[in-house]
């Protein structure tokens, strides 16, 4: 292939290639899992897409194709400048992402980094250019977060100079009652990209639902909390009049995310049955069937398991892909639906009328 001829093989890099067959037997490769209720299953691509997923590699070739940015023997600097090069809006602003890398701090230290995930395989190249110092972290379980252990690994090799610009010491963990935690617990929204976070009181702490997954958040003070291994912190405060109330999100570096908390749904049988049928949009062919198992909705797609979406708030449902926002037409019947996952936006889907079956002759 073209890639290992002028990319790979001059860098050194053995064990890498593009996978173009998804039959291909491959020596040591590793297999991706996912959990599957009490035991793993494979999770493993079966398709020949090449360029944005497919790539075998290891940790040793990242080091190699990591080297390259400082010293450029392929490509040249006017290439390796490219990639770096920040994306600009219509209005002029910058943005953080360049060529499929992502420019930004942690701890006060400018970083390089693209995570990315297909099946059950999660994967991170964290770099810090000015320390020469980077983290490539591969894992084959969907559930892993490879970004938090990079970050976990610099924490501990950059000890020395990572810091919290602008920051105080970190009050310590303090313990607080059900009476002042458990009003707290709710579905908070954000517009933007319809994002949810889920927040329950469960063995006497908040906890930050993700999917089957939670989060503890240790308590700071009475309203501030950070998520235990995170370096975030989350801020409960009052949203208007009576007793509204809001998220903050709270990162060691950038933009505070808002939350307002809305009021949970939880539809019935017959709401439920609203949504479920046959959507198609104009960018994809697949289509998107919804269907109601045990009084849930669940989201069928091709090549994938089916996924449980959980109702947030009013024809707002989380699971799956992202967050799916059900649209109603003037007469107020279900007519599509709107996906957010990440850095798709407004991906719009429309239901299918389905034809009526024709009458029985007699």
């Amino acid at each position: 292939m073209m890639s290992a001829t002028n990319i790979f093989n001059p860098l050194g890099m053995e064990n890498t290639h593009f996978r173009d067959d998804h039959a291909e037997i491959v020596k040591n490769m590793a297999y991706g899992y996912m959990p599957s209720k009490e035991t793993f299953k494979l999770s493993i691509t079966n398709f020949d897409t090449v360029g944005a997923t497919s790539l075998l590699t290891t940790v040793e070739d990242l080091a190699l194709w990591d080297e390259n940015f400082y010293e450029p023997s392929v490509g040249g600097k006017a290439l390796i400048d490219q990639l770096l090069e920040r994306g600009k809006l219509n209005n002029g602003e910058r943005i953080d992402y360049a060529f499929g890398l992502t420019h930004g701090r942690y701890k006060g230290l400018p970083v390089v980094d693209h995570a990315g995930s297909d099946a059950g395989y999660r994967a991170d190249l964290l770099r810090f250019p000015e320390q020469h110092f980077s983290v490539a972290c591969q894992c084959n379980l969907g559930t892993i977060n490879p970004s938090e252990l990079t970050r976990q690994v610099a924490d501990i090799y950059l000890a020395g100079q990572l810091k919290v610009e602008g920051s105080k010491p970190e009050a310590p963990a303090v313990t607080l009652s059900e009476a002042q935690l458990s009003p707290k617990a709710g579905i908070y929204h954000n517009p933007d990209g319809d994002a949810i976070r889920r927040i329950i009181f469960k063995d006497g702490a908040l906890r930050a639902v993700r999917g089957d997954n939670s989060i503890e958040l240790k308590a700071l003070g009475e309203n501030m909390f950070r998520p235990v291994g995170q370096s975030m912190a989350v801020r409960f405060e009052p949203a208007g009049s009576g007793n509204r109330m809001r998220l903050v999100e709270v990162p060691d570096e950038g933009k505070a995310e808002f939350y307002e908390r809305v009021e949970e749904w939880k539809p019935t049988p017959a709401q439920l049955q609203e949504y479920a049928g046959t959507y198609v949009s104009n960018e994809i062919e697949p289509p998107y069937r919804i269907s109601i198992r045990e009084d849930r909705l669940v989201l069928e797609r091709l090549k994938l398991a089916p996924a449980t979406l959980a109702p947030a708030t009013k024809d707002l449902f989380t699971g799956g892909p992202g967050t799916i926002r059900f649209t109603r037409d003037t007469k107020g019947s279900v007519s599509g639906f709107v996906l957010n996952a990440g850095r798709v936006r407004n991906f719009r889907f429309g239901k299918r009328m389905e034809s009526a079956p024709p009458e029985p002759r007699i």
